[in-house]
């Protein structure tokens, strides 16, 4: 088999066996909070970043950020 056909099923089978993140974010008037589960190893990660009440987004784009300094994007299941 080629090499590069056998490093792409590969990194296939890292995609399917790798644990998938869930993450649930509940934007508020003072802070936006962030929970994510690593349903592999049961492992939680919690953010609390303030909220911006004209611009939501832009405290749902903090906690996201703050996330991915923790964890690959590639593992977010759900969001």
């Amino acid at each position: 088999m080629p090499r590069s056909r056998r490093n792409t099923r590969l990194a296939e089978v890292n995609l399917r066996t790798r644990a998938a993140v869930r993450v649930g974010i509940d934007v508020g008037g003072t802070f936006t909070d962030l929970v994510a589960l690593n349903e592999g190893s049961a492992e939680l990660f919690r953010f609390k970043v303030p909220s911006v009440p004209l611009e939501p987004e832009r405290g749902v784009i903090d906690a996201l950020s703050s996330l991915l300094q923790e964890i690959d994007p590639e593992a977010i299941s759900f969001l």
